[in-house]
């Protein structure tokens, strides 16, 4: 998905929260691609991802910081990206941020994971995610969308994707919505 829509929206400044070790910022192109802010929580994540990432995107920015409660306004991101972060945050205020990182044409992709009935976090052989069950919430996608409307924005893009049986993802893209 983060390659597909790094593709379509050919951002000249991209910004990713909650990154993690990078995953995915293999596809940035360099030649279209010239700011990459890396935002976490975690020094060590972004350590690893600097490691890995600083020679191939020349303008990598690392931000450890929370997203609930950083102030990027100056980002000027083309898109943001955000993908299952939401569920351990506050999203209204999360959401907030994200909008006021973006540029005038700038896209806000998130993806929110659905249980459909099932626990949020369920056993798989890495034992260490069971410890995210406490504190994982599932989020409304219905919620994110009138939080960002009444933030002036408006869904472009909505789908499901389905994981299994009983864990699907839901991607929403927006953006401003007096542009549309």
């Amino acid at each position: 998905l983060l390659k597909n829509a790094l593709q379509i929206y050919n951002p000249a400044c991209f910004a990713v929260v909650g990154c993690t070790t990078g995953n995915g910022l293999e596809h940035v192109n360099n030649q279209i691609t010239e700011t990459v802010y890396a935002i976490d929580i975690n020094p060590k994540y972004l350590e690893v991802l600097g490691a890995r990432f600083s020679r191939a995107i020349p303008d990598l920015r690392l931000v450890c910081e929370s997203i609930e409660s950083i102030s990027l306004i100056d980002v000027n991101a083309d898109l943001v990206w955000c993908a299952l972060v939401l569920e351990y945050v506050n999203p209204e205020k999360a959401l907030k941020t994200m909008l006021s990182m973006l540029s005038a044409k700038g896209k806000l992709a998130l993806i929110v994971q659905r249980s459909n009935g099932s626990s949020f976090v369920t056993k798989t052989k890495y034992h260490s995610l069971e410890c995210l069950s406490p504190i994982a919430t599932e989020v409304d996608e219905a919620s994110l969308v009138k939080i960002c409307q009444q933030q002036g924005y408006a869904v472009t893009e909505s789908r499901v994707i389905q994981i299994n049986p009983v864990k699907s993802f839901v991607y929403l893209v927006f953006e401003d919505a007096k542009i549309r």
